[in-house]
């Protein structure tokens, strides 16, 4: 039986051991098959099944002549090796195999059931063997390419090297990628040209040495590929891809640019080569932490990030890493912004605020001085036309009264505004401590300071909805709603009873205080207007600069005020006060 391939068998007809015998008949990749039978054709496929089944349901010896080719015959005998409750397993012994011609078809049999087109030649080009796969990507007929030069198959401007390239292979036949780092193309019959990637595979059979190619048709990746490269060409942003190792292989026009570097300069060179030289120790160690857990991020997100030039100088730059999955494997593509522009914008800006922010002060301290200075002579001059008004009150008629009267208010209406624009400098000048604030609470104070007004102008103010407290300082929130209150008393619409109504409501980021009467109203293209300094309505009196004075007061408390208004049917003023619930819950413990 030393000539015999013998093979042990489970009940699903796997392969559990073979003989030395076995393997050269039929190769180590008989365990890759599920029967034996595989490797026969026709009613001899069909009769070691049967004989099989026969064995495994009966328990009994089975022998059988079957066909190994078209002139050979073999015998098979199928022996019931164990026969327990727990394993069966089956002996089978083949006697009378031709080991030469089962190589071919073992070859054969491989070849045409690979997934890869697959092409064998021999030492003169010569194709002695192809599947349909190869056929099929080519473009030729079944058994058409079989005894043609694989020349054929080589585009025409490849074709002279491609002799020394194949006895260069023969030479020193080991397994390898062809064209390694090179686009290869492949022709098929039609002329037209296709990109492939091969993978060539020494074999000996007898004395004879041949060569397998490996075959992928890639036309479908070059198009994902071709696409890719334009989408980054047409980025207006630099854009570089690299891949696991940080090799460069993609790179577009804007990176070249940035970096200084000729058109394809880029390719193939390691991304190391564009950081700087302290940093690169730790690049290799973040470049692979990123492909450990791919996700599309800001690189060096908190730090200054710079790239180094061609030439050796480096340029700020801003990074979005994005990882991508092809078929060829995990690649990252860098989108890289130059910011030296936005640096010097924002260096300029910060100079120019800066200075603006020292003008402000020199102006605010100008208006509290001019507010300080003036106060003291208009004082004088109000005392001292009073007491001319007094002493000469027998001696002036009533035109002489009424300008006496005349100068005594503008001197008045001077020590408001002076007085109004001394505040408001205090305000911009001065630091706030912010509590938690009853709203309501500090209202009564206000109300009783203005309760002449009030009763004057028979006014009813309401506090119902008034139930939530702000993070506030009370000085200048009492300041806002005197403000916000007389305003309302001012603008009143004669023809009815003026209402006044204060509430609060909680936005969870804000608390806002709205101040809301059925006033005259007042038309929409003054809404902005009425903020500003020494804007006030053609009506009523004032300095104009109470709701300038309010809007300071909330811009200090990091808010803001708004205006809701229509002619005739009343105002709305809506002090928006941030909400900070840890500080609150500090104030109240």
């Amino acid at each position: 039986m030393k000539d015999d391939a013998i093979i042990l068998l489970d009940t699903k007809g796997r392969v559990l051991q073979q003989n030395a015998v076995a393997d050269d008949c039929f190769g180590k990749a008989l365990k890759n098959f599920n029967l034996i039978s595989e490797f026969f054709h026709g009613s001899a496929k069909e009769k070691i099944n049967q004989s099989f089944d026969k064995c495994l349901t009966t328990k009994e010896d089975i022998k059988i002549e079957v066909d190994y080719s078209s002139d050979s015959l073999v015998n098979i005998s199928f022996n019931v090796l164990c026969n327990s409750a727990d394993a069966v397993t089956i002996l089978v012994v083949i006697h009378g195999l031709n080991n030469e011609y089962h190589h071919q078809e073992l070859l054969s049999l491989i070849v045409e059931q690979a997934p890869n087109a697959l092409i064998m030649t021999d030492e003169d080009g010569t194709i002695v063997l192809s599947n349909a796969q190869a056929e099929s990507l080519f473009g030729y007929e079944e058994g058409e390419l079989l005894g043609t030069s694989v020349h054929s198959l080589v585009p025409e401007d490849s074709r002279k090297i491609h002799p020394q390239m194949r006895k260069q292979f023969f030479d020193n036949p080991v397994p390898r990628a062809m064209g390694a780092g090179r686009d290869l193309k492949g022709q098929r019959k039609d002329g037209k040209a296709i990109p492939v990637e091969i993978g060539l595979n020494p074999i000996k059979i007898r004395d004879r040495q041949l060569v397998v190619a490996s075959i992928v048709d890639v036309s479908h990746r070059q198009k994902e590929q071709d696409q890719l490269r334009l989408i980054i060409e047409q980025a207006p942003n630099a854009l570089i891809m690299t891949d696991v190792s940080g090799i460069i292989v993609l790179a577009n026009t804007q990176a070249e640019n940035l970096f200084g570097y000729g058109p394809k300069e880029l390719l193939g060179m390691s991304v190391d080569n564009l950081v700087p030289q302290k940093y690169r120790p730790e690049h290799s160690s973040v470049q692979k932490q990123f492909f450990e857990k791919p996700t599309t991020r800001a690189m060096g997100k908190g730090r200054d990030l710079n790239g180094v030039r061609k030439d050796g100088t480096e340029v700020p730059v801003e990074i979005g890493l994005n990882p991508i999955h092809t078929q060829s494997g995990m690649f990252v593509v860098a989108s890289i912004l130059d910011i030296r522009e936005r640096l010097l914008i924002q260096k300029n800006l910060e100079s120019l605020n800066s200075k603006l922010t020292q003008k402000n002060q020199e102006m605010e301290q100008f208006v509290y001085t001019v507010s300080h200075d003036l106060k003291s002579p208009l004082v004088t001059i109000g005392g001292f036309t009073k007491q001319l008004q007094q002493q000469l009150k027998d001696m002036l008629d009533d035109r002489q009264c009424h300008r006496f009267e005349r100068i005594s208010a503008n001197v008045k209406h001077m020590e408001d505004l002076l007085l109004d624009l001394l505040n408001l400098s205090r305000i911009i000048r001065q630091d706030i401590e912010k509590v938690k604030a009853d709203v309501k609470h500090l209202a009564m104070p206000v109300i009783h300071s203005i309760e002449s007004m009030l009763e004057d102008a028979k006014v009813v103010v309401n506090f119902d909805d008034c139930v939530h407290p702000v993070l506030a300082n009370e000085r200048l929130l009492s300041q806002c709603l005197q403000n916000l209150l007389t305003n309302s008393i001012k603008y009143r619409d004669d023809s009815r009873p003026l209402v006044i109504n204060v509430c609060t409501e909680d936005l969870g980021h804000e608390v806002v205080v709205k101040v809301i009467d059925n006033g005259m109203g007042i038309e929409e293209k003054y809404h902005d207007k009425i903020f500003r300094m020494f804007e006030r309505l053609d009506i009523g009196e004032g300095t104009g600069v109470g709701l300038a004075i309010v809007k300071a007061i909330m811009e200090k408390h990091n808010g803001s005020v708004q205006l809701q208004s229509r002619y005739g049917e009343g105002s709305c003023f809506s002090l928006h006060f941030p909400s900070k619930s840890e500080e609150l819950d500090n104030e109240s413990s």
